[in-house]
């Protein structure tokens, strides 16, 4: 009976794994920014409870049923730095676009909550809404995070495939 070997080419590998790093870093930070966008979209945070309702003072001017850190469109603006393009530092970076206010995006400050201290609404206080961030469903034991887990573990498994020689 013929004895079959079977081998890796361990050179090959080495690269796929590196490039299979930023691959599952990459399809992470997409859905997490995903998330982020869906938050703002259905007015719900990072832990999937509803945005607190705007204020009198802003429902008066945006009319009933405006969605919350959607007044502009500014807080849609993140921009995703992929792994696969950060130089081999296998980094993703999910970063907050858009104007910045008393040195900080909008958008911290929305994620913070803070109060108003010019223009019509000068006084008010503009809630904490904890829209940025890593989402609930994106954490260790989430459902899209298991989701995620589950392809990047599809693609190690076919990298390590046994070749027969």
């Amino acid at each position: 009976m013929a004895k079959v070997i079977s081998t890796f080419d361990l050179g090959k590998l080495s690269r796929k794994l590196s490039e299979l790093v930023d691959d599952g870093l990459d399809s992470m930070a997409t859905r997490v920014n995903h998330s982020i966008q869906k938050g703002i979209d259905t007015g719900v945070d990072i832990e999937n409870k509803p945005f607190e309702p705007l204020g009198p003072a802003r429902s008066s001017v945006r009319g009933p049923g405006a969605k919350i850190l959607d007044d502009e469109g500014r807080m849609r603006k993140t921009t995703l730095i992929k792994a696969s393009a950060s130089g081999g530092k296998h980094t993703a970076i999910i970063r907050m676009s858009g104007r910045r206010a008393k040195g900080k995006y909008v958008g911290t400050l929305h994620n913070e909550g803070y109060t108003v201290t010019a223009g019509r609404f000068k006084g008010s206080t503009v809630p904490k809404r904890n829209w940025f961030g890593i989402p609930k469903d994106m954490r260790a034991g989430g459902k899209e995070y298991k989701k995620a887990i589950g392809l990047i573990k599809k693609d190690i498994r076919r990298a390590w495939k046994k070749h027969k020689f």
